[in-house]
């Protein structure tokens, strides 16, 4: 059961990738990300779900309804009891830290085409 929901959690991040690379210019190798992107997502990193427009929210709805599915998929093929033996062998998700807020990185303020 794990492994399907990883698989479907895998799926959803290279499709994002993907999508993301094909927005992407790409000069020596590397990916030049359209500044409209940059900030438009720099803007929803910092927006909690509930406050995101209806239309930002429609992605990740659709990736839930994929995990949902997937989680259904999973209760057809496991008993009860599995299904809750896995779930408690799930451990806390620590905290990661990258060493910075994303409001202290240089990078979060707004970038303009001349910067």
């Amino acid at each position: 059961m794990r492994e399907q929901l990883a698989e479907a959690c895998h799926k959803q991040w290279s499709e994002w990738a993907r999508y993301m690379f094909s927005q992407c210019s790409w000069v020596c190798g590397s990916a030049i990300v359209p500044v409209e992107l940059v900030n438009r997502w720099k803007r929803q990193l910092r927006t909690p779900y509930g406050q995101l427009l209806d239309e930002e929210k429609e992605p990740d709805r659709k990736m839930a309804d994929e995990l949902l599915k997937t989680i259904r998929e999973c209760a057809k093929q496991y008993d009860p009891e599995e299904i809750a033996r896995v779930i408690a062998s799930v451990q806390p998700i620590p905290s990661i830290s990258f060493g910075f807020r994303i409001t202290d990185h240089p990078a979060e303020k707004e970038v303009t085409h001349g910067d």
